[in-house]
């Protein structure tokens, strides 16, 4: 990313579900259409299954990939290409939601490096709001936001 600093920077970290990225992706086109330049964090898969970024917006938003983290034995906890809440029964969810947690340190460092305006995070990155003030991120502005799916997003 690294984007010029006459613009806002936000990074938009939503939770491994379709019911979560999609609002927080429409959220991010609908800032990059204010001129907002947004990095969009989730797991390769989970990016593969989003919608194309219109080419016009394309220097706007950054998809940013970060490997799901292995757990021990995960073989015996998650599906080896399970990414997303979709991917898994119910009972599964808690061990991806620890999956998730060990992205903390490479997605702090990419917060660190990229040194957003804004950090827009779902109900459960909760590590992102705890360490607004972390050596890594030094003081930024944090949101968690929680999206009503059923009506979207809409920015006028």
């Amino acid at each position: 990313m690294n984007m010029r600093r006459d613009s806002v920077q936000v990074v938009m970290l939503p939770w491994l579900a379709f019911g979560h990225m999609p609002p927080f992706f429409q959220l991010s086109i609908a800032l990059a259409k204010q001129g907002v330049h947004v990095s969009f964090i989730s797991t390769p898969k989970n990016i593969k299954r989003l919608p194309k970024v219109p080419i016009h917006l394309s220097s706007l938003v950054n998809l940013v990939e970060f490997p799901l983290p292995k757990l021990v034995d995960m073989s015996l906890l998650l599906p080896h290409d399970a990414e997303a809440t979709v991917d898994i029964p119910h009972e599964k969810v808690v061990y991806l939601k620890a999956a998730y947690d060990l992205l903390q340190d490479p997605i702090k460092r990419f917060i660190a490096r990229e040194k957003p305006d804004w950090i827009i995070v779902d109900f459960n990155a909760d590590w992102i709001v705890e360490s607004q003030t972390h050596p890594y991120l030094g003081s930024r502005s944090t949101l968690q936001l929680v999206l009503d799916v059923k009506e979207g997003v809409r920015v006028d």
